[in-house]
């Protein structure tokens, strides 16, 4: 059983999705229902989509993001595993996840990688620079001067053919600023992902967004999360990717592929056996009541999202200490820099000094990165 954040502040509308959830069977086959524009608009463009994979269902965490350590490392990328359980952690428990983006090349390598380690082999990414209507990646324009589906909107309705697949999609030099407006549609799936939500791609379209996708902005300014607002932390985990050029040959890999159902089905089970101590929670506790950050607290969506993190780190070997810091880094951080007390009081250094009183050593790693030169 999860230990529970004593000072937790309901989210009503997410409360029984999350009871729901929990007590929902992992079913591997998905009855799928589309509507006949997305049958029409898939059937012009002639692409049959069909989900041969062989799908393995004996992996455990460890296994899995230790083998996509190796598949980087074939695809002459290294990434840390301390860094690899962090990003695993994101995908499965955030539906939109933002991406620091700076280094924008081996960024988009690196979750090219992650996107055909997942079993796909679809271009994930759309370039949104200076894009203010969505219908502008909805649509494209043929040579006849004629509007047809563009990839994207393509990818959404194959992930709508494709339930077992754990579906990506990136937006490339992204800003705040499209959250709320050209991507808010994206950004408020994430909200409830479990509910179905459909966007208007123009003309008269609707495609659902099916829960198994993810969706990642990569922001291009460095300090972006200093003019993050709350909905937006609230709906959004932020990770950093550190990765390099690996230039010595790896022994190749057999990919593994595991479905969707799968991934829950682990996080389920991760959830029951692998969470924090008393202890632990009780000075994120004193923390959360410090008045220093009056304007910070934590609440059951991002109890849940924590729980989720913690639950892939610890089944991934890392110990409770490196859960700890991928909790701060990846959600609390992203909170505490929206607060009043961030924006008006020295930022980082009030941040710094609270963790050390109450935490003492346990957070050196998130420590670090708050003092890392931009």
């Amino acid at each position: 059983m999860n230990l529970r954040h004593s000072l937790i502040r309901p989210v009503p509308e997410l409360i029984n999705e999350e009871e729901e959830e929990e007590e929902e069977e992992i079913v591997e086959e998905v009855v799928e229902e589309k509507q006949e524009v997305i049958k029409y608009v898939y059937d012009e463009r002639g692409v049959a989509i069909v989900d041969d994979l062989d799908y393995n269902n004996d992996s455990t965490f460890e296994d899995i993001i230790n083998d996509f350590v190796k598949y980087a490392l074939n695809n002459n990328l290294i990434i840390e595993m301390r860094e690899a359980r962090e990003l695993f952690s994101a995908l499965l428990s955030s539906n939109f996840i933002l991406v620091n983006n700076k280094t924008d090349e081996l960024n988009v390598r690196l979750l090219d990688s992650l996107n055909r380690y997942l079993g796909n082999n679809n271009d994930i990414f759309v370039d949104v620079t200076n894009v203010l209507n969505p219908t502008e990646f909805y649509w494209n324009i043929n040579e006849n001067g004629e509007y047809v589906i563009s990839d994207f909107t393509n990818n959404l309705i194959r992930a709508n053919n494709l339930p077992k697949r754990l579906n990506l999609f990136v937006f490339r030099h992204a800003t705040l600023s499209q959250l709320k407006t050209s991507l808010s549609s994206f950004l408020e799936f994430a909200r409830a992902p479990k509910i179905k939500k459909k966007i208007d791609i123009g003309d008269g379209h609707e495609i659902e967004i099916p829960q198994n996708t993810v969706f990642m902005a990569l922001i291009d300014s460095p300090d972006y999360l200093e003019g993050i607002d709350k909905e937006i932390s609230d709906l959004t985990t932020s990770i950093e990717l550190l990765t390099r050029v690996n230039e010595i040959d790896s022994e190749k890999i057999n990919l593994k592929y595991n479905s969707y159902q799968y991934y829950e089905f682990l996080l389920r089970n991760a959830r029951e056996v692998n969470y924090l101590n008393e202890e632990i929670w009780k000075k994120i506790d004193d923390f959360s009541e410090d008045s220093m950050f009056d304007d910070f607290y934590i609440d059951s969506r991002t109890l849940n999202v924590c729980e989720k993190i913690i639950a892939v780190m610890l089944a991934s070997t890392a110990d409770s200490n490196d859960a700890l810091n991928s909790i701060f880094k990846l959600r609390i951080i992203p909170m505490l820099k929206r607060t009043k007390a961030y924006k008006e009081n020295h930022g980082d250094r009030n941040i710094i000094e609270l963790i050390e009183k109450i935490f003492e050593d346990r957070l050196d790693n998130t420590i670090n990165y708050l003092k890392k030169p931009e």
